[in-house]
């Protein structure tokens, strides 16, 4: 018994070979798609290999079309790939599909001597076939190798899921080449990849060096028309139309600009960076459609552009790059960082050469001024490239500048205390505020540059109209790198000039008590002197806060499927939200009511107020409340647009002045005189009526 207990048995392993071969196909495969991918590749790989041989003297040259074909027959659930490759032999099928991790083209590579179409080999670890069986249960394939002359040399092979044999037999096939042919069961899984297929064959097979037909004989693929395949320089007539035909961000738009991306060093690498024509598009992260020897590795893939350049999309096929077993990333080791610096390089070069057609950069800024600005705040580099190209608009007009153009401007001016100034204005200002102050800097022949701030509800701030986000980031930078200050407008020019007097003294009281019952919110009412004379009245706070608010209600509305998900997204939201709300509430209540003292019609208004017999006529009160109403819906509807009123300060507002104005004089006289002041007060209503009459 102790000899028993002391002796060590060996237990053999057993390995349950289908349960096996299954697990590895779902975690390596975990998207039926990925079927599509590993059977383009092994065509190309075959095909690759027949040329070879062709061109070492190992087969004679024989008349052949090299081409791929792909036909799915959704009612029998059969998905056919065939290729008029090398083929397999009755060994060459044991020994490469009978052996998993037994990689027909890394042995193929090994013979072949033409380094350039080895680099064109795309397989790797023998293994691609298991992710037929994410589509069907059963996997048939029929070959001819090209090393034979009789039909009759043709195998099939036939494996099925579950089992650890399979059927290896002789048949007739008239053509060199293989056929595989995948048996898909599951029928919402035929209905759903009858539709995904062509998509499919355009994703993995877009830059394959062989055309792929459909059972139709149409074309699925660029071949012939990949621009740096048939011109190693190709134009950006190419690139474009490209582009084009390709889809993707910007759809069939031509795109705004194209950067090609060409071979350096030891970086075996080509494509193109392009500037969509899409105002929806802004990736997350800057990305590309990464393809490794024309097989596509994923699409917006991440890392491979400079992080900030948000605005940009690409096409990057790079023969160097080693791709992980499941082959939807590549290993980020010294050959893509050499990748990624030199793609860095040329696309920045791009930049520059950009910014030397004007024209083309106003679209691009038109397209993504705010990402374009974010790009240059965020990037030393991309700064350096495109930041003093960056417009922003300037002055009474509001004409687009330049940053550079800017600073050259600025280096006239009359006072050399203002050379070095950046001036800079806050967007959340009213049209007419923004007016004045551009008016003031003209004068002093200066002009500021527009900054559109962030909501303070995004920002955290408690206050409402702070300079932050990427204009003013931009500014900042740029004014450190000239050695500029960066100054607001209001430091530069005093825009109101506060008035205690107490002619105006009646005015205020008696507006705020035709705003209150109005309930217009937290306001309150001063008198100052400011340009131009012809507004009367002016509000400060309380803008439109349409955008905001819509963008919270849309919030609102996903806030209970994203709770669902998690309760903890959801608790989040609702917090913000709250306090999103709340900030809106107060800001669009808070305001001031700034009357100005100069205008004659605010001046004949006190003066009006001032007269004991115009305070004891109740009908005299009720005109100058509806004048002073007057005034502030003026002055409350130009505060909410953004347009610029030198038409209406020229025309609409003196009018509305000097009718007003009109009102007043008579309403004095006929106090004085003893006239009927219902002529004044009611008489336009009352020629309506008689007319109607």
């Amino acid at each position: 018994m102790a000899q028993d207990a002391d002796r060590v048995e060996v237990v053999p392993i057993e390995f349950d070979i289908p349960q096996m071969l299954s697990l590895l196909a779902q975690s390596l495969y975990p998207h039926h798609g990925a079927a599509v991918r590993e059977l383009l590749a092994n065509a190309v790989d075959a095909l690759v290999t027949r040329r070879a041989w062709e061109a070492a003297g190992m087969m004679p040259r024989s008349q052949w079309l090299p081409q791929i074909v792909v036909s799915f027959n959704v009612y029998e659930g059969v998905l056919e790939v065939t290729d008029t490759g090398c083929g397999l032999t009755r060994e060459e099928a044991k020994e490469f599909l009978g052996k998993i991790g037994r990689s027909g083209t890394r042995i193929y590579r090994e013979e072949i001597k033409d380094r350039a179409l080895v680099s064109q080999l795309i397989g790797q670890f023998g293994i691609g076939l298991l992710a037929s069986f994410k589509l069907g249960d059963t996997v048939t394939i029929v070959s001819r190798s090209a090393k034979s002359s009789l039909p009759s040399d043709g195998i099939q092979w036939v494996t099925r899921a579950g089992q650890p044999q399979a059927e290896l037999s002789a048949c007739v096939k008239r053509e060199v080449g293989t056929s595989v042919r995948v048996r898909v069961t599951d029928e919402e899984l035929r209905r759903k990849f009858a539709g995904e297929l062509p998509q499919l064959l355009r994703d993995y097979g877009d830059l394959l060096p062989f055309p792929i037909f459909n059972d139709r004989g149409e074309k699925m693929n660029s071949h012939g028309e990949v621009p740096w395949v048939a011109n190693p320089v190709p134009d950006r007539r190419e690139l474009e139309e490209f582009l084009m035909r390709r889809g993707g961000p910007g759809g069939s738009n031509r795109p705004l600009w194209v950067i090609p991306i060409a071979p350096a060093g030891s970086v075996s690498m080509r494509g193109v960076v392009y500037i969509p024509d899409d105002h929806n598009f802004v990736n997350q992260e800057a990305a590309v459609d990464l393809y490794v020897k024309g097989i596509l590795v994923a699409r917006n893939y991440r890392g491979v552009l400079p992080e900030h350049l948000l605005f940009c999309h690409g096409v990057i096929d790079c023969e160097d790059l080693a791709m992980i077993m499941s082959r939807d990333a590549v290993i980020e080791d010294s050959r893509f960082r050499a990748m990624k610096r030199e793609i860095a390089t040329q696309v920045l070069n791009g930049l520059r050469d950009l910014v030397r057609s004007p024209s083309d950069f106003r679209r691009v800024q038109g397209t993504f001024d705010a990402v374009l600005k974010l790009a240059a705040s965020k990037s030393d580099e991309v700064f350096e490239a495109i930041g003093g190209a960056i417009r922003y608009r300037a002055g009474v007009l509001g004409e687009p500048v330049s940053l550079d153009e800017y600073r050259q401007q600025a280096q006239a001016r009359r006072n050399p205390a203002m050379k070095k100034a950046l001036i800079y204005l806050v967007v959340v200002r009213s049209a007419q505020e923004r007016y004045q102050l551009d008016q003031l800097l003209a004068e002093e022949g200066l002009q500021a540059l527009e900054v559109q701030p962030l909501p303070s509800w995004m920002t955290g701030s408690g206050r409402r109209g702070e300079p932050n986000g990427p204009d003013y980031d931009l500014l900042e930078k740029y004014a450190t790198y000239h050695g500029m200050d960066l100054i607001p407008a209001d430091a530069v020019v005093d825009l109101f000039q506060e008035v205690d007097e107490p002619r105006f003294a009646r005015l205020q009281e008696a507006l705020a008590g035709v705003l209150a019952p109005a309930g217009g919110g937290d306001f309150s009412i001063r008198v100052s002197r400011f340009k131009p004379v012809d507004l009367p009245m002016l509000l400060r706070g309380g803008a439109s806060q349409a955008g905001a608010l819509q963008l919270i209600q849309a919030l609102r509305q996903k806030a209970p499927e994203l709770a669902a998900e998690s309760p903890d997204v959801g608790r989040a939201l609702e917090l913000t939200l709250r306090k999103a709300e709340e900030a809106l509430d107060r800001e669009s209540r808070e305001f001031q009511v700034i009357v100005n003292a100069d205008n004659p019609l605010v001046q004949e208004v006190a003066d009006a107020l001032n007269d004991e017999a115009v305070r004891r006529d109740e009908q005299a009160l009720l005109l100058i409340g509806s004048i002073l109403a007057d005034m502030y819906n003026t002055a409350l509807e130009y505060s909410g647009l953004g347009i610029m009123p030198d038409h209406i300060l020229d025309r609409y507002i003196p009018t509305r002045a000097r009718i007003c104005g009109t009102l007043l004089r008579s309403l004095q006289y006929l106090l004085t005189t003893g006239g009927s002041l219902e002529a004044v007060v009611w008489g336009g209503q009352g020629r309506q009526r008689e007319r109607a009459d």
